[in-house]
């Protein structure tokens, strides 16, 4: 969930065109080595920090940077909390496509691209950097809005609370059924 120690945006001088923040396993290594190979010879500064970036050093580290880059660790992630810090301090995110964006937007809160066409998306985007303060910008206020710890609480005492929409239908036995 989105809390203030997600970070904050410090606008300063952002002189990381690119940050992968994350564990890395052997995907993810395989991809950043073609990733970022691709954009370093076009002149692009690029950072990997796989380990031991916690609090004030990575909001400092996310204010330096103007895009953070999502590569899965499984199929089946949800990176939400990178986007969180991300645009918590003002960096988009742009990422391989993610199997279920929902709640987020791709093209609003974040860019989306195949693994073979990340290197030149990226390139087109830092040329744009309104876009990508926009985008960052959209992202943090749609996560302090809708993935804040106040709505996380709200849905779980909801659900807890209220009688699901089945049982007023009548789809589903409110006592045990015998066999």
């Amino acid at each position: 969930a989105y809390n203030a120690e997600s970070g904050e945006n410090r606008n300063q001088t952002r002189d990381i065109d690119v940050l992968f923040l994350g564990k890395l396993n052997k995907r993810r290594s395989e991809l950043l080595s073609n990733v970022v190979g691709q954009l370093e010879r076009e002149g692009f500064r690029v950072s990997i920090v796989s380990g031991g970036c916690f609090g004030e050093a990575r909001t400092a580290l996310l204010n330096r940077t103007k895009i953070v880059l999502h590569l899965h660790k499984y199929p089946w992630d949800t990176p939400w909390m990178r986007w969180a810090l991300a645009s918590a301090c003002g960096a988009a995110v742009v990422s391989e496509p993610l199997s279920n964006p929902r709640p987020l937007t791709p093209g609003l809160h974040y860019v989306e691209a195949q693994l073979e066409d990340l290197p030149d998306t990226i390139q087109r985007l830092l040329q744009e950097p309104n876009r990508l303060t926009a985008m960052a910008e959209e992202c943090a206020e749609f996560l302090r809005e809708h993935m804040n710890s106040r709505r996380a609480a709200e849905t779980i005492l909801r659900d807890l609370f209220e009688r699901p929409e089945s049982a007023d239908r009548g789809d589903l036995p409110l006592e045990p059924q015998s066999a």
